[in-house]
């Protein structure tokens, strides 16, 4: 280390004079000469110093007390761009789900009372949306990326004009944030481009269900297949439907109104054929010890009515094995398919395709209770059997005739319940006090 006399000491240069009259002065000039020419630490080379931030602020500032219409609207489009998904400020948006309600219940406001014009439409949706959106920790964070976007010296000349406009405008918004919010340009800036992103979204969702529903109709793919295919990629849909929640909400709501109108046609005289008679006939099993452990009321109230009902479901979803739904689900796939992949499928059928696939126990309970339920029958010869086995006293050498007649036809999962419902007629039988 460089040794230094005291300023009263004698100067080493041997002059005679104290240090301080002497050499101090061309000392001191010498060491900030050799400091200056050090490289700066790499942190500090990596960001703009104090006095070149400064001048870029005093630049913006300068900016926006011109009243330069053209020149901010140039900043904060090159703003947006810096938004943008992989860009410096691409990770600061509204919360996701809070922005789908928002946005969708907006839209929907929109266009039930159409504005004048197009510039009224946007400006009308952003009031209207940025109050419930914005927040002190958005704010907080956006100012807090701005400024690091701003100081970084690798950021172009372009990128840190926008950002101090940005910086500029949005002092202004603490701390009555969701009071001045509408005001910002910034916001709005923010706003369209998470806006844009969701309109995106949400018109990629509809072209992969398109395309699904597609391959359904024509063929390639079963109802099953296209479930399967959405459940194989459930981090993405559950993203998705996260995002864009509203289109949940309008498949269950379209589900909903299937499901009322497949009801209401069960009810009619003339009601779709669904079940065969085996799955009919197995659900029917299924509800016999909850009919038998009713006793009938006169006037039964609300809760009694609930409670039956809660145990007719009950019992109807645990008789509901997999080939079971995956039949009556293929059979609705081949209805639809019918009239050839470019034909729409008659609406009965797709009431029931998006009823079943939602609530199959609804939906059999549904045809079990109608007046007369139109079973589904395999082919002519199948008819003379069913005339045998759906009577009040059926005898299980009809059973016996069907199941066999099923295994001839390759049916070997109804054959299976037939064969199981034959014990349970003979468990009958046997039972003390039978016959």
């Amino acid at each position: 280390m460089e040794s230094r006399p005291g300023r009263n000491q004698p100067c080493p240069c041997g002059s005679g004079k104290k240090y301080k009259r002497c050499c101090l002065a061309a000392d001191d000039e010498a060491r900030r000469a050799r400091a200056a020419a050090q490289p700066a630490p790499p942190e500090a080379q990596a960001r703009l110093s104090e006095r070149e931030l400064l001048t870029a602020f005093a630049e913006a500032a300068r900016v926006v007390a011109s009243r330069d219409t053209a020149a901010l609207q140039a900043r904060l489009e090159r703003l947006g761009r810096l938004f943008e998904p992989g860009a410096a400020l691409g990770d600061i948006r509204f919360d996701a789900k809070g922005f789908a309600e928002v946005a969708q219940k907006e839209s929907l406001a929109l266009q039930r009372r159409p504005p004048a014009s197009t510039d009224e439409a946007r400006s009308s949706l952003f009031r209207a949306a940025i109050p419930r959106l914005v927040s002190q920790d958005l704010v907080d964070r956006l100012t807090g990326a701005l400024m690091e976007v701003a100081s970084a010296r690798a950021t172009s000349p372009a990128d840190r004009a926008a950002v101090c406009i940005a910086l500029a405008v949005t002092e202004a918004l603490p701390p009555t944030v969701k009071g001045q919010a509408e005001a910002s340009p910034v916001l709005e800036v923010l706003f369209w481009t998470q806006f844009k992103e969701w309109l995106a979204l949400r018109e990629d969702l509809r072209h992969r269900m398109d395309h699904l529903v597609a391959d359904v109709r024509q063929g390639r793919l079963t109802m099953s297949d296209m479930l399967q295919s959405l459940a194989e990629d459930q981090d993405r849909l559950a993203a998705e439907v996260a995002a864009a929640p509203e289109l949940a909400d309008l498949a269950a709501k379209d589900g909903e109104r299937a499901l009322k109108r497949t009801l209401k046609a069960l009810r009619g005289r003339r009601p779709p054929a669904l079940l065969t008679a085996d799955e009919y006939l197995w659900l029917m099993a299924a509800l016999d010890p909850v009919a038998r452990s009713f006793s009938p009321v006169e006037a039964p109230d609300e809760a009694q009515k609930r409670e039956l009902l809660e145990s007719l479901v009950r019992c109807v979803r645990e008789a509901l094995d997999e080939p079971l739904t995956a039949g009556v689900m293929q059979r609705l796939v081949r209805a639809a398919n019918e009239g050839g992949p470019d034909a729409r499928p008659p609406a009965h059928v797709a009431d029931l395709g998006m009823a079943w696939s939602l609530e199959p126990e609804i939906v059999a309970l549904g045809v079990i209770m109608s007046r007369s339920p139109t079973l589904v029958v395999r082919a002519p010869a199948e008819q003379p059997l069913l005339d045998r086995v759906l009577v009040p006293a059926p005898r299980p050498e009809g059973f016996r005739a069907y199941a066999s007649w099923l295994d001839a036809q390759g049916e070997t999962a109804a054959a299976a319940r037939v064969r199981k419902l034959l014990e349970g007629l003979a468990s009958k039988d046997d039972a003390p006090g039978a016959g």
